[in-house]
């Protein structure tokens, strides 16, 4: 991108680079009047001080010659990762750094990608879209490091023929990382909606029962996990994210794991106001 941007007239071309990047070498063969390396040992800006928890991030953005402290609302070191590249970007424009804070502080999740559900309960609740082996696994090793407590599941698989091959394999994937994990509905479209559970919970070693459900509601799968959750705990519901329907066979059924969430801890979940 580097190499094929043009220069304006009377503005430096900088380049914003991730210090910590195995090509790094690479990138900086681009021509550019200034290069910005951030990270989070390396680099003029830097993330020290790094505090993580399921809510979001504490650190301190370090620049040459001035520092701050900030809170990111959104989990996870790749996160700060991101925080560190906009912020090198913005202070490259001459931006100031209690500006620049401002800014990263006032961010907010993407619908129904990490997201944290936050209605006074003594435990965290995220809603995120992971559907793919690769994403959940992502997402369970993300909050298994950042949970205190219990790490609760729900979560199932698409119906429709799709990825058939993949349904065990997340099992597998839930078994390894949550403490307890109820199987449900996904959007089953016309397949056996208890057969898309059973072919998931094929990778499930533990016996049902056993910090291990299969419930084909989705909303009570979804009371379920928060009624048992405790102080400390996290509960996530995978698959759906903010998706606003629900396929069941060939009834289209307005949906939204977020709206479900809140419904139930506003009124079934006793909460700490």
């Amino acid at each position: 991108m580097l190499g094929r941007l043009e220069r304006k007239v009377g503005i430096q071309k900088t380049a914003v680079l991730p210090a910590e990047e195995p090509n790094l070498d690479y990138f900086e063969t681009f021509a550019s009047d200034k290069k910005l390396l951030y990270g989070f040992g390396k680099g003029m800006i830097r993330a020290e001080n790094i505090k993580l928890s399921a809510q979001g991030s504490d650190f301190i953005l370090k620049v040459p010659n001035n520092e701050v402290e900030v809170h990111i609302n959104i989990p996870g070191e790749f996160n700060i990762l991101n925080a560190l590249a906009a912020a090198s970007a913005a202070i490259s424009f001459g931006i100031k750094l209690e500006a620049v804070k401002k800014g990263l502080e006032s961010a907010t999740e993407i619908p129904g990608r990490l997201e944290v559900i936050k209605l006074g309960q003594p435990f965290t609740a995220i809603v995120d879209y992971a559907h793919t082996i690769e994403s959940l696994e992502k997402l369970l090793s993300l909050f298994k490091s950042l949970t205190k407590g219990k790490l609760f599941l729900v979560f199932g698989a698409t119906g429709g023929g799709r990825d058939k091959s993949k349904r065990s394999e997340m099992g597998a994937v839930a078994d390894k990382y949550a403490d307890y994990i109820v199987v449900t509905d996904d959007d089953p479209y016309t397949e056996d909606r208890m057969q898309i559970i059973n072919q998931v919970s094929e990778g499930i070693k533990r016996k049902e029962g056993e910090n291990f459900w299969k419930i084909r509601d989705r909303r009570q799968a979804i009371r379920l996990a928060l009624s048992l959750a405790a102080e400390g705990d996290t509960v996530i519901v995978a698959g759906k994210g903010c998706e606003p329907i629900q396929i069941i066979g060939e009834e289209r059924i307005e949906w939204d794991d977020r709206k479900v969430v809140r419904e139930i801890l506003s009124s079934e979940v006793k909460v700490e106001l």
